[in-house]
């Protein structure tokens, strides 16, 4: 299911009957005149894919819970939320999320930051030189969806283990390259994370991508 531009009325909640479908897309919602906050509901388990996020850097914070109970098999994309942690459940079949964390100027206090709220365990990567190998479609996976040009706000580019999360033989837990990108108004990082081979695809992290065009 797909609802874009939606605009609840205060004091609405999103429905559990939701998380039935096996993806779900709740994107740019317009939440200025919210209210209330918009919580995660504990109904909502199982997904494919599951995208929520809001139209304005201003009411990203009205979208809280935990998606710690959740099992996503393939993608999300949270970034523009406040939901907590730790990371949902994942699988063999997972290809990228997005995710954020709290904002640092230091890109290794921001690195320690997105470890704890997501509870994954990380490693330095080298800088998008060495992860890009002169690559120029690379870099622009680097600077993210629709070419934003976003490259000189990359804080680090990771290699983080997901085995806390896999549900599966801990040996074949995935590993996945995490990018960290600081929001323009420094409101957070983003943390777009990819299964390597996924990414070596140039492939963005969205619904197309990762259901419809596999």
């Amino acid at each position: 299911m797909h609802l874009h531009f939606f605009v609840p009325p205060n004091d609405a909640k999103f429905p559990a009957v939701y998380g039935q479908w096996p993806s779900l897309s709740i994107e740019r919602l317009n939440l200025e005149s919210y209210s209330s906050k918009l919580e995660i509901p504990l109904a909502w388990t199982n997904f494919s894919w599951l995208s929520i996020g809001v139209g304005s850097d201003s009411s990203y914070n009205k979208i809280t819970g935990s998606v710690a109970h959740m099992n996503i098999k393939s993608g999300a994309r949270l970034a523009f939320t406040n939901v907590s942690g730790p990371l949902f459940n994942v699988g063999p079949e997972l290809k990228c999320f997005e995710v954020n964390a709290p904002y640092s100027e230091t890109a290794n206090i921001s690195w320690r930051l997105f470890e704890e709220k997501w509870n994954i365990s990380c490693s330095d990567l080298p800088k998008e030189l060495e992860l890009c190998k002169n690559d120029e479609k690379c870099y622009d996976n680097l600077a993210g969806p629709n070419g934003n040009n976003i490259q000189h706000r990359t804080q680090k580019v990771l290699n983080c283990s997901l085995v806390k999360q896999f549900v599966g033989a801990p040996l074949t837990a995935p590993f996945v390259v995490c990018i960290g990108t600081y929001h323009h108004l420094k409101l957070f990082t983003e943390w777009r994370c990819y299964k390597p081979g996924f990414y070596r695809k140039r492939k963005n992290c969205d619904f197309q991508e990762v259901i419809l065009f596999v």
